[in-house]
């Protein structure tokens, strides 16, 4: 996969297709366990984009899943990526505020 496996939230998915990872989904969960935010979603590039796409939708099924065993109440996303975000209305999510974007600061190596 494109990222260390250090950087994964504990709170992951790794699907894959004849034992070779196709994509990561990633959420973290509030202290309150009352939401999560799908905060990670990654695919290897040497896959089609079907199965790239199909193994997304599998992963934030999961992590939907998961999230409910938590007893979460709401679950959260963000991207600009074309592909994912059809995986998420795919997959039942709801587009929020067009308005908001997406920031990263890295605070360690």
């Amino acid at each position: 996969m494109p990222f260390s496996e250090r950087l994964m939230p504990v709170t992951s998915v790794v699907v894959e297709h004849d034992e070779r990872p196709i994509a990561i989904c990633s959420m973290y969960v509030s202290m309150g366990r009352e939401m999560a935010d799908i905060a990670w979603i990654a695919a290897t590039p040497d896959a089609t984009s079907e199965l790239r796409r199909e193994a997304i939708k599998q992963g934030l099924r999961h992590l939907e899943y998961w999230a409910k065993e938590l007893g979460c109440l709401m679950l959260f996303a963000e991207s600009g990526h074309p592909a994912i975000m059809e995986c998420y209305k795919e997959t039942g999510f709801k587009l929020g505020d067009d308005r908001a974007q997406h920031f990263f600061k890295r605070v360690g190596n």
